[in-house]
């Protein structure tokens, strides 16, 4: 599958690169919880008629889901190859998370396909549970699709796994109504690409809000909102309203602005950023320490003439954090705002690398800003000339670093 092989074509970039071991996502068992009961549904060849056996399933999702007992781990099977019209009002969970209700696909070939005219999935605010699964679906729009999954709080205890959302307004949507919040989020080994919004929306690959307990891991975002030349258009965007979260293992790659924004802070570690205008940003000036490492930004872009951007990595480090063991290399597209590593308050830096970080017409590309804390085991080059520290403080304490410039004079301001 898509998900696995990029994630192992990423892992030996980051073990190369960087010190520390690391681990691969793993993917849920499906297996059915003791006292489940599995329905089938078929597009192709089922009748809601039948009793909803893999040998004679159901024709419609909805029969599918009036058969499942709310506050039992029973699961909906789709037929893989199948496709319908019709979208997924989720209004059930098994209780407990552990031991999820599941909607996921059955049999062999492609995900079973839903291609809707407006939400694909949604877990209405009013219908909350707790413990239920997504996984292995095929999620589009036939039209305009205000989001292919949406969960409003206070739905809890849940996971999307191993689904391709695409062309959505915005692709997935977990957030509160006005009120309440959400928690024990997961969003693991999904393809995200494409969101599309017509009209003057912002439009997201993922957008959080008011959630707590969130693990983003192994996933790949990409090409969102990608022809929108918006500033607030991302392929991922985690509100400050959430509480600190996980975001790792996962590939975000040619985003409108951001790859990432992980505003309500938390771990960022073992990702990969591909040409984004600002590759990942972390923190908001809050009280949560963060810690960002062992991520790798290759290459930026503008997200448009009038807002031209070169961020790799952009780190708010008010409460202090520990940013080490990243590479940020080979800026080539971004056109202004070059900043190969960005930091605001008391950080420890340690072993990270910026190369080649420059502007393509000038040579006055950053390599690492700001002042922080603890400065330390760092190597920084531009060959094609530029600032190795640029805005750094006398008060931070330097040690072991390395720097290299085509422009000795200018490879230093502040330091």
């Amino acid at each position: 599958m898509l998900i696995p092989r990029a994630i192992k074509l990423l892992f030996p970039v980051l073990a190369l690169a960087c010190r520390p071991a690391y681990a691969q996502p793993q993917w849920s068992d499906l297996a059915p919880a003791l006292g489940a009961n599995v329905y089938f549904v078929s597009n192709s060849q089922g009748s809601d008629t039948n009793p909803g056996t893999e040998v004679l399933p159901f024709r419609s999702i909805a029969r599918g889901q009036a058969a499942l007992r709310d506050g039992h781990p029973d699961q909906l099977r789709l037929r893989c190859g199948d496709t319908w019209g019709e979208g997924v009002d989720w209004a059930k969970g098994s209780g407990d998370a552990k031991s999820p209700m599941v909607l996921a696909s059955y049999g062999v070939g492609p995900r079973p396909k839903l291609r809707t005219s407006g939400t694909a999935v949604y877990l209405a605010p009013s219908n909350a549970r707790i413990g239920w699964m997504i996984a292995d679906l095929d999620l589009a729009p036939v039209s305009y699709g205000s989001a292919g999954i949406f969960v409003g709080a206070p739905w809890g205890g849940g996971t999307i796994e191993g689904c391709k959302v695409s062309g959505f307004s915005s692709n997935i949507v977990i957030q509160e109504i006005n009120v309440g919040r959400l928690t024990g989020i997961t969003i693991r080994n999904n393809v995200i690409t494409d969101s599309f919004e017509p009209g003057n929306g912002h439009s997201q690959g993922l957008f959080c809000g008011s959630v707590d307990g969130l693990l983003i891991e192994g996933n790949v975002f990409d090409l969102n909102a990608a022809d929108k030349h918006d500033i607030f258009c991302h392929n991922v965007y985690l509100h400050q309203t959430c509480g600190p979260s996980i975001f790792r293992y996962n590939i975000t790659a040619r985003a409108c602005s951001h790859g990432l924004q992980q505003r309500s802070g938390g771990w960022c570690e073992w990702n990969l950023a591909l040409s984004n205008p600002l590759g990942m940003l972390q923190g908001d000036g809050s009280n949560q320490f963060n810690t960002f490492r062992n991520n790798v930004a290759l290459d930026s872009a503008d997200i448009s003439a009038a807002n031209p951007r070169g961020f790799g990595f952009d780190l708010n480090c008010a409460a202090g954090a520990d940013a080490s063991d990243n590479i940020a290399a080979h800026q080539d597209h971004g056109s202004a705002n070059c900043e190969g590593f960005n930091f605001a308050g008391p950080a420890t830096v340690r072993n990270n690398i910026a190369y080649d970080w420059a502007c393509p017409t000038v040579d006055w590309g950053h390599c690492f800003t700001g002042a922080v804390a603890t400065f330390t085991g760092n190597r920084a080059f531009q060959p094609r000339g530029g600032e190795c520290l640029w805005e750094a403080s006398a008060s931070t304490a330097y040690s072991g670093n390395t720097y290299g410039s085509a422009t000795p004079a200018k490879a230093f301001n502040g330091s």
